[in-house]
């Protein structure tokens, strides 16, 4: 928020207030005797001895020869350049910078937990409980060919089609999740990696247009993925630096997200809640349905409704997400048999619920939901079902529920 007291459309007093987490700064400006005074105050108490790096080339040293879009200009700049160390908001010369470390911390946790799942305890090992290998670099590879298909770059084709860059943005979220795959499997400290990643971002120093006509970084990020994964096979090494290829990626994610990862952030949330549905209504058994009817009843892939039911929750965290995702699977997903999207019609839901009300264990409620329907339940319904009829599974593992599922359908 600005407050400006102008005279003839010329500044002579400004306070801008700005918000970064709980840490509320406001800045006032003044001329007094034709020079400019300038203080801070961080949650009320005031910071001695702050100069802004901005200053000599945005705007005059005499304060009231700025004009009102000048100081909004300036007010709008300044929020660039703090950098929260800790509890400590600091000033420094390349720009502001908001020190996102635990942030990237629960992002790095969220994928580990959700490899966890995908892949089991040793993951970063590079195999999976079931004794299969894990490719990561591959899986980049192959989603960045996806990323470059949301463009109309055939020749054969119709080349004034537009470029789907929604999709594109979900391509690079899916690299996000394989590239925190590679760095995960490091077993560096989490708090040091995090730092990293974010210090690889800061050094972006440019924005490139992605167009038909310009895919070199993303080519070269396929090119150095598409090396390890041939040199792990063969050499047993990899020939290019993870921390080169995290640089590649973050030149594309500030080529889409102005705001880079921290505006990527929630899409992220959103495809990491939606891969975990994914997960927990049998994805890997063939009986997770990938279509689901928006709004419209229109028949479309589960990324396109998730990131529309993401523009629509306030402050989206991933548990807020992934219980909007899982109540609408439940009822819009569209079976591969069938036309209706909903895994249990509206008539067998009522009869379930009706009749769980009485229960008082979750092994009742699948005994239930078998006795009237006789379709596939997972354990996404059990939690979606749990949750409804207030029954504690916090204590139960994802096996542990898929061990119940398993003794009773």
């Amino acid at each position: 928020m600005t407050k400006l007291k102008h005279t003839d459309g010329i500044v002579e007093k400004a306070n801008f207030n700005f918000k970064f987490g709980k840490t509320k700064v406001q800045l006032k400006f003044r001329t007094k005797n034709e020079k400019l005074v300038e203080k801070i105050f961080i949650n009320g108490e005031k910071v001695e001895e702050l100069s802004f790096p901005w200053q000599p080339t945005m705007a005059s040293p005499i304060f009231d020869e700025i004009s009102i879009e000048d100081a909004m200009e300036i007010g709008e700049e300044t929020s660039k350049y703090f950098y929260i160390n800790g509890e400590d908001l600091v000033l420094n010369d390349r720009g502001i910078t908001y020190d996102r470390t635990q942030e990237v911390v629960a992002i790095l946790d969220l994928q580990d937990a959700l490899n966890t799942k995908t892949c089991g305890i040793n993951w970063k090992d590079g195999r999976t409980d079931e004794g299969n290998s894990t490719d990561w670099y591959r899986y980049i590879y192959m989603e960045l060919t996806e990323l470059i298909e949301s463009f109309p770059y055939k020749h054969w084709k119709d080349l004034s089609k537009p470029a789907d860059i929604d999709n594109a943005k979900i391509e690079v979220v899916d690299v996000w999740h394989f590239l925190m795959g590679v760095l995960l499997s490091l077993k560096t400290n989490k708090v040091a990696l995090a730092q990293k990643i974010i210090e690889i971002e800061a050094t972006v120093d440019e924005v490139e247009l992605m167009d038909v006509n310009n895919f070199v970084t993303v080519e070269r990020l396929m090119s150095a993925c598409l090396q390890n994964s041939i040199a792990l096979k063969v050499d047993g090494e990899k020939h290019i630096d993870e921390y080169y290829i995290t640089y590649l990626f973050m030149k594309i994610v500030v080529s889409f997200f102005e705001g880079g990862l921290k505006e990527m952030e929630s899409l992220y949330l959103g495809k990491n809640a939606l891969n975990k549905i994914r997960q927990d209504y049998g994805y890997k058994d063939s009986s997770y349905e990938k279509m689901w009817l928006n709004e419209n009843g229109e028949k479309v892939e589960d990324n396109v409704v998730m990131t529309s039911l993401l523009a629509g929750i306030e402050n989206p965290s991933f548990e807020s997400i992934y219980n909007e995702l899982a109540e609408y699977y439940e009822t819009k997903a569209v079976s591969k048999t069938s036309e209706e999207g909903s895994s249990l019609s509206e008539q067998e839901d009522a009869d379930v619920v009706k009749d769980e009300e009485d229960c008082a264990t979750l092994e009742s409620v699948l005994i239930i939901v078998k006795d009237h329907t006789g379709k596939k339940y997972n354990i996404g319904h059990m939690k979606n079902r749990a949750k409804k009829l207030n029954l504690n599974v916090d204590n139960l593992s994802d096996k542990d529920l898929q061990d119940i599922l398993n003794s009773f359908l």
